[in-house]
């Protein structure tokens, strides 16, 4: 049976704190992906935005990444290495999440 490799890892897992990494991460990546579809539903009704005004946010939200990962990652990627870029990524993703901001709180 041809089973996703993510969801290999995560039927390993028998401990319930471990658990909620591979779950977590799963919830992060689906908020990324859907970031590109419910933006323009955010946009036209908190700031009435139609098209044209998403569409050249959107392009500039473009450009600023796509300069920064061509300036910025490949030449850290080389010096620190991609194991190193990855963890800190992640931990800046979990830093900067609204689930560890509620957490710290309480």
């Amino acid at each position: 049976m041809l089973v996703p490799a993510p969801l290999l890892v995560m039927a390993s897992v028998h401990e319930r704190e471990a658990a909620a990494l591979p779950v977590s991460l799963l919830h992060i990546f689906f908020a990324f992906s859907s970031i590109e579809s419910m933006f323009p539903l955010f946009a036209a009704a908190r700031f009435g935005w139609g098209e044209m005004q998403t569409g050249l946010y959107m392009a500039g939200v473009g450009i600023v990444l796509g300069g920064s990962q061509g300036l910025f990652v490949g030449r850290l990627s080389r010096e620190w290495g991609e194991v190193t870029m990855t963890v800190v990524g992640l931990a800046i993703t979990a830093r900067r999440s609204p689930a560890s901001r509620s957490a710290t709180r309480s």
